[in-house]
């Protein structure tokens, strides 16, 4: 009998570009992965100037179809099933009064807002409601950038390691070089992952799906090259001892 993998993705493209490799690997082994992204719900409008801006840049008026369009395309190129939460994005989440929680790029990096305390305890839920978990090896994110999306995902993580689910951590790609006090909190083993050279291409492939998020991350399509020919051909994972 095969094993399932599910890995929990804050947003669309952020399995593929930390994990694609390893899915890769485990797909041609046969086992089942799954990828489910947390933040992938509608936008909630009227949007706020940053969401409008990088609407803007992301190229699509219905971005939240595109990128989960994107998904679908990128996972299936790695042998996974791609789905989403309800859950909305940082960029789109509201208070009571209707009023966006985190209007700066730099909001999302400080300071948790108080109405998103109860996020992690309902993602649980949902994944509790509408998934078989309890057979599943699950991923969450180190949250090695301190994006309030990845952090809340990591939550996640350790509400199910604290009921008993088989939890391993990710290392977020394009946060490499953050400093990363997952390992220094936790008592955590550390496995870096070398990538063949048929796996990297693989992630490399699956990532190009993603075209909406290419230019915003790295400028252009050669630096994307560039970086998971480099600092993406290793990926890093850490286990409960």
């Amino acid at each position: 009998m095969s094993k399932t993998h599910l890995f929990l993705s804050p947003h669309f493209d952020d399995v593929v570009g930390s994990c694609g490799g390893f899915i890769s690997r485990l797909s041609e082994k046969g086992e089942k992965v799954y990828i489910l992204t947390i933040f992938g719900g509608d936008s909630l409008f009227p949007l706020s100037e940053l969401a409008n801006e990088l609407h803007l840049i992301w190229g699509a008026e219905t971005i939240v179809t595109t990128r989960r369009n994107e998904d679908t395309l990128a996972c299936k190129k790695l042998g996974a099933i791609s789905n989403f939460l309800p859950f909305p994005d940082a960029i789109y989440r509201k208070n009571s009064l209707g009023q966006n929680l985190y209007l700066t790029i730099q909001d999302f990096r400080t300071l948790q807002k108080q109405e998103d305390n109860m996020l992690p305890y309902e993602i649980v839920c949902s994944l509790k409601n509408n998934y078989n978990i309890s057979c599943s090896t699950i991923y969450c994110p180190m949250a090695n950038g301190s994006h309030v999306d990845h952090i809340l995902t990591q939550k996640v993580g350790f509400l199910l390691k604290k009921e008993g689910y088989n939890v391993i951590f990710y290392q977020d790609f394009y946060y490499e070089q953050e400093e990363n006090e997952i390992f220094n909190r936790l008592s955590l083993k550390r496995i870096d992952i070398n990538l063949s050279d048929q796996e990297l291409t693989s992630k490399i492939n699956a990532f190009k799906c993603y075209k909406s998020q290419i230019l915003c991350l790295f400028e252009s399509w050669d630096s994307m090259e560039d970086y998971f020919n480099t600092v993406g051909s290793v990926e890093t994972f850490a286990f409960f001892r």
